[in-house]
């Protein structure tokens, strides 16, 4: 019993630490996906949308992978030859540089942060002007509810689109976690 009413403790002082801004409205994606090879291409062009970003570990690669699923590759194709498509990911650098080496079948960009990390506005608001898009026009494609949903929301982004976790088997301990700590917190707020 102690154990858990330490977990509870612990719970507790996380999700009392979270900033006022995470609000329902902020971590509400506009639409939910099991993976980039369900978003239908035809009504993001309805909508207006001009540039995807995308996040990298767990939305189109396992975490650190460098494999592309092909129902996934197969979309992505599409994407990139519709609109203007880049990686936004926290990730290294220098992973997501080789990465896109790798697969140079996708005509994706890689937007470098400048040292930026989402979700800060300030990163989104920095790769909206290097790529030229208003983000009415944008979409943001991403697994995490803090990073990716919370940071394209809060920016205005026209749609943001959320991803199941690829494999989430081959992330550190530590994302897990959080990712946990995630779930826990969007069920408490009621977020669907």
């Amino acid at each position: 019993m102690s154990e858990f009413m330490s977990f509870v403790r612990s719970a507790r002082a996380f999700f009392g630490s979270l900033p006022k801004n995470l609000s329902k409205k902020v971590l509400k994606p506009d639409m939910r996906v099991n993976s980039v090879a369900d978003i239908d291409v035809k009504y993001l062009k309805r909508k207006g949308m001009t540039h995807i970003f995308f996040d990298m570990d767990n939305t189109i690669t396992s975490f650190h992978g460098a494999k592309v699923p092909q129902s996934i590759s197969k979309r992505l194709k599409e994407l990139c030859r519709m609109f203007k498509v880049y990686i936004m990911s926290n990730s290294d650098s220098e992973h997501v540089k080789a990465f896109i080496k790798r697969n140079p079948a996708y005509l994706l960009n890689y937007m470098e942060m400048g040292g930026r990390k989402k979700p800060a506005v300030s990163t989104f608001e920095y790769v909206l002007k290097k790529s030229g898009a208003l983000a009415k026009n944008c979409v943001m494609v991403g697994d995490r509810y803090f990073t990716d949903i919370a940071g394209a929301k809060k920016s205005g982004f026209g749609l943001v689109i959320k991803t199941m976790p690829l494999l989430q088997e081959t992330e550190p301990l530590i994302l897990k976690a959080v990712r946990g700590l995630e779930r826990g917190y969007v069920r408490l707020r009621r977020i669907r």
